[in-house]
């Protein structure tokens, strides 16, 4: 009897202590997954790793060949933030309109071109003309930009689907007078001769990148957000101050050549916080929600979307927290 008692005591002391270990174990870290595509904008959160300065165990960078999965990884919340287009930030927010975008993570500014064959000067003179550009919103964005610029209507020109790897071989084979495209494609065709017609620092502060969070990812990990923009901006100075090094670091990931790296950022600005600030803050008056709003209207003729974007989705708080420290 006694040896029973004294098996059951050890018992019990031993699943006191197992729970008591089990008490002291901490809880695993939930990482905020982080879904990017391959775009030089994007490439400072992979440069923070490579300079040790990510705490991966809490963020975890989640890489896509395109940005179709992105969109269905943050449909399906298996990522908590993802970087993209404002088009495609706008495209989310049908179907999630508690996403919240951040940070303005970059802003073409020169780097989406319309390139034109010789002898085809301004706007004006494609009237007539066949021009190829991408089946995206913002393909279509600046088609309309650049119409609009050169007084030129839709039915004045002959649009042609293209993808961006399609764009050099359609232009150098005469499939196409004109094209919207970007690096490498732009510089290679400005090589060949091509007339750069119209870009995007005609259009400034319209096309962007952003960093997008989901709403209760947003209260659940405030702190570490904080701590990400301020490790992003950190990354971009890094990039600017020391070129040659980032692009060595961003050399591998991309496969490209120290000098094809720093080419992916000539007309191509990374917003810093004060910038960032400006674009985001304000409310209703928020200069990015006026672009939001511009590229809106041309997306619900093509009903790409339904509905105009509200005021809540830009979020400037992460932004102040880290201005504040």
């Amino acid at each position: 009897m006694r040896g029973v008692c004294l098996q059951k005591s050890l018992f019990i002391r031993g699943l006191l202590l197992m729970l008591l270990v089990a008490g002291c174990t901490p809880a695993p870290v939930e990482p905020i997954r982080l879904g990017t595509n391959v775009w030089a904008g994007y490439e400072p959160l992979y440069l923070a790793r490579s300079l040790g300065w990510l705490d991966e165990p809490k963020i975890k960078l989640v890489e896509f060949m395109s940005t179709t999965p992105v969109l269905r990884a943050m449909r399906d919340h298996t990522l908590e933030a993802a970087a993209m287009t404002l088009d495609e930030a706008l495209i989310l927010y049908q179907d999630d309109p508690d996403i919240r975008i951040v940070l303005v993570m970059d802003e073409s500014t020169g780097a989406d071109v319309l390139l034109a064959r010789p002898g085809i000067t301004n706007l004006h003179e494609l009237k007539g003309k066949r021009v190829a550009a991408e089946t995206t919103a913002l393909g279509a964005y600046m088609i309309s930009r650049a119409l609009d610029r050169g007084q030129l209507q839709l039915s004045d020109i002959t649009l042609i689907s293209l993808p961006a790897n399609e764009h050099a071989a359609a232009f150098k084979h005469g499939k196409v007078d004109a094209v919207i495209t970007f690096e490498p494609v732009k510089s290679e065709l400005l090589r060949e001769g091509a007339e750069l017609i119209f870009d995007s620092s005609n259009i400034p502060g319209e096309i962007v990148d952003v960093l997008v969070v989901h709403d209760d990812a947003l209260a659940k990990h405030r702190e570490r957000l904080v701590q990400l923009l301020g490790i992003w901006f950190q990354a971009t100075r890094y990039l600017v101050e020391n070129p040659d090094d980032a692009a060595k670091r961003i050399q591998p990931r991309v496969k490209l050549s120290v000098s094809e790296v720093l080419a992916q950022y000539v007309g191509l600005k990374l917003p810093d916080v004060d910038e960032n600030l400006t674009v985001l803050g304000g409310g209703e008056d928020a200069k990015l929600l006026g672009s939001a709003h511009r590229m809106a209207d041309l997306m619900m003729v093509r009903q790409l979307i339904r509905n105009h974007p509200q005021a809540s989705l830009m979020d400037a708080s992460l932004l102040r927290s880290l201005e504040a420290r």
